[in-house]
Formats: structure tokens, C-alpha cells, sequence
């Protein structure tokens, strides 16, 4: 198993730190209850009353699964080093048990991230028994989608065993897509993948888009953005380039703060002021605060950028609810520690404390305030791209 490192967060640290958690974290009498909630129907579902109670009294509602670590995406960036020749898959037989964990944990939720959980060979299965079980379950998908995956993902829709899906595509220019990809042809394929969701019959407000932000994906944002909304995406996230996996090869794909911030601000722009108040952390705190991250590895860690340095245990070598009766591990899988500098001050902070895996990633240190947003004094223009700005990236 990863050796538990917990950067800052050691278990002795989190325990002598319990006296200033006041200082960040809010009384749950008060959390329940948002000044003024978003409208914004993402936000709206991230922030409700349900997941700000679970969030003050410590308590997951939510599992990200890797079940694999294969994807035909051929992003030269990715974190989890995903390529269509990896091949790991965490046995069936492994997933239907943490799933029935999941349901004795009182867990509501699991999104399946990548590689492309559509490649795993018990994919259908796997998402009938999770949706039998009453399990809320969010796809997150490369876009090389098939007729017949897409039949099948609508059965699913139908059944009401599968509720929402993402289609990962950074952008829409092919010159630009091309310097992101291995596969300069997926573009098209991607573009027609969504399309093939549509067709058979999954509703445009199921669907949400992903582009994550790089230097060279900044460049044709906007066109990429306007082309979800032209195909009725519901959400568009938006994910700013972390430096691990491929990425740690490729630092010269850092984008510039100052570039973030419009981006997001375009998105605000078209989808609702509300998206302003939670800078580059994407979904709001008490998502992240409630959530658990599994890695098809087995990793348990806080999240997908925490699979080095924040490992509190692995499934493969004990029980999941195990992992979670240790008190000191449950607090550092969901954050039960301060924020240093303008995070903790900033006048988001109601519903945002800062993107973690970018103060990680990027500081080295996940209770620093989020070095990539713009509302943030500290925060620079580059960390590594600008040593690294001379190199071509390197493909994977």
C-alpha cells in the first residue's frame, strides 16, 4: 500500500490543529443555511441543505470509482497516466462489493471517472447493480462513444440506473485539439460520440461537458465552450491542468492565472453570475468535503490529485468502511483542517475554500490558498510553465 503522507496533514498535526478548525470551518447550525444559495441548477445541486448538513458533521455521501485505467482519449496531460495499451481493471467482483459499502456507509452517490469506465468489461453490469442498489451514478466519459454504447447508456437512462454523463473534450479546433492528443482523429469521433447520445435518446440536461484548461486549450476556449452550449450541454466543467501523471512531462501546458480567470468569467458570463463564486475549484466545497476518491488501484485518498501524497489506505487490503471507522482518516478525506491566507478570508467563502489539489499540486501544500485564482493576492501568473516554456510537448 502508498505509504499515508499527508503532506502537512499528518495525523499528529490534524489533532493538535483541532482548536483552530473555528477559524474556517462553520458551526453546523450556521452552514445550513446560505445567505444567498445559488440558482444556478449545478451549484444549486452542489450547495443544497442535504450536502451542507452532511459536510459540518463530517459525513461522506459521495464515491469517485475508477474502475480502470484505460482510455482511447490520448491526452498527453492526463493524471492518471491513462492510455487505450494500460490495462488494469479492478475486478468485478471487487466493485460490487464496494458498491454494497457504499450502500452500508449510507453513500448517495458515484460518479465513475477515467480511464473510460466504458471500457471496462463489466461496465453494464457493474452500473445495473449500483442503480439497483438506489445509487445515484455520473459518468465522466472520453467522448468515444459508439451506437450501440450509446444504446446501451440509454437503457441505462431509462431504467434510471444512470443519471448523468460528461463528455470530456478540451477543444473544438482541430490545429489546437491536435497538440493536446496522440490520436489527431478523435476529435471528429468524439464530436460524433455526443451526438450518438442524443440520438438515442439520453436528453440534452443529462449531459454536461468537460474541458480541461491548458495553455494550448486557452487559446480556442471559447469556441469550445459555445460549441457545448450549441449541443445543449447542462453543465460545463471546467478543469484547470494539474502538473502530475502525463502532466508533470508536459508543464509547459500550465495556464496563466490571469488567462483562468476568463475563461471562467466567459462562463459566467453565459451559464450564471453564480459560477464567479466558487474561482477555479469547479463544484463548491461541500462536494469536496463529502467526497471519497477510489483510484482503480485502489488508492482511498481525497481526490484524483491525491493519489501520491494523501493515501489514507487501499481496498485492495482492507475494507472501505473500515478505512472510515479511523476518525483521523476520515478527516483528512474530507478536509477537516484550516486554510491558510485569502481563502480563508475571501468573501466566497461561504460555499468555495479553494481548489486543494491545485494548492497541492501547485504549493505543495493542500492548506495553502488556491495559487491559481485570480481572488487570490499570492497568487502567481505561472509556477512551472515559465521554466519549461521552451520545450515542445512531448508526447505520451
Amino acid at each position: 500500500m502508498a505509504t499515508l503522507n499527508a503532506v502537512s496533514l499528518g495525523l499528529t498535526q490534524l489533532q493538535s490543529r483541532s482548536k483552530v478548525l473555528s477559524t474556517f470551518i462553520p458551526d453546523p447550525k450556521v452552514i445550513a443555511d446560505l445567505s444567498e444559495p445559488p440558482e444556478e441548477p449545478f451549484l444549486k445541486l452542489m450547495s443544497n441543505p442535504s450536502i451542507r448538513r452532511a459536510s459540518a458533521q463530517q459525513r461522506p455521501l459521495m464515491m469517485v470509482l475508477e474502475i480502470t485505467d484505460k482510455c482511447a482519449g490520448g491526452c498527453n496531460y492526463c493524471f492518471s497516466n491513462s492510455t487505450l495499451a494500460s490495462n488494469v481493471e479492478m475486478p468485478k467482483e471487487k466493485i460490487i462489493e464496494l458498491i454494497d459499502q457504499a450502500v452500508e456507509l449510507k453513500l448517495r452517490h458515484i460518479t465513475w471517472p477515467g480511464g473510460d469506465p466504458l471500457l471496462h468489461h463489466n461496465f453494464m453490469e457493474v452500473m445495473t447493480y449500483s442503480g439497483q442498489k438506489g445509487l445515484h451514478n455520473y459518468i465522466v466519459l472520453s467522448g468515444l462513444i459508439s451506437k450501440k454504447n450509446a444504446s446501451d447508456l440509454y437503457d441505462l437512462y431509462q431504467k434510471n440506473y444512470l443519471h448523468m454523463l460528461s463528455v470530456h473534450i478540451d477543444s473544438t479546433v482541430p490545429e489546437s485539439y491536435n497538440r493536446l492528443h496522440t490520436s489527431p482523429k478523435s476529435l471528429d469521433a468524439k464530436k460524433q460520440g455526443y451526438q450518438n447520445l442524443l440520438d438515442a435518446g439520453i436528453p440534452a440536461s443529462a449531459i454536461g461537458g468537460c474541458i480541461c484548461l491548458t495553455s494550448e486549450s486557452l487559446t480556442t476556449f471559447e469556441e469550445t465552450f459555445d460549441w457545448f452550449v450549441s449541443m445543449g450541454a447542462n453543465w460545463i466543467n471546467l478543469l484547470p491542468f494539474k502538473p502530475t501523471g502525463f502532466g508533470d512531462l508536459n508543464r509547459n501546458l500550465e495556464p496563466k492565472t490571469s488567462v483562468l480567470k476568463k475563461a471562467f468569467e466567459y462562463r459566467a458570463k453565459i451559464k450564471g453570475k453564480d459560477w464567479e463564486r466558487v474561482g477555479p475549484m469547479e463544484c463548491g466545497q461541500f462536494h469536496c468535503r463529502t467526497l471519497i476518491y477510489v483510484t482503480f488501484d485502489g488508492k482511498v485518498a481525497p481526490c484524483a490529485f491525491f493519489r501520491e501524497s494523501t493515501v489514507v489506505g487501499n481496498i485492495f487490503e482492507e475494507k472501505l468502511t473500515d478505512i472510515l471507522q479511523e476518525k483521523s482518516k476520515k478527516r483528512i478525506l474530507l478536509y477537516d483542517h484550516e486554510i491558510k491566507g485569502a481563502c480563508a478570508t475571501c468573501k466566497n467563502n461561504e460555499i468555495c475554500f479553494g481548489c486543494r489539489s491545485n494548492a497541492e499540486m501547485y504549493l505543495n501544500d493542500q492548506t495553502a490558498s488556491d495559487p491559481k485564482c485570480w481572488l487570490n493576492p499570492d497568487a502567481k501568473e505561472l509556477y512551472f510553465a515559465e521554466q519549461d516554456k521552451s520545450l515542445p510537448v512531448k508526447e505520451i
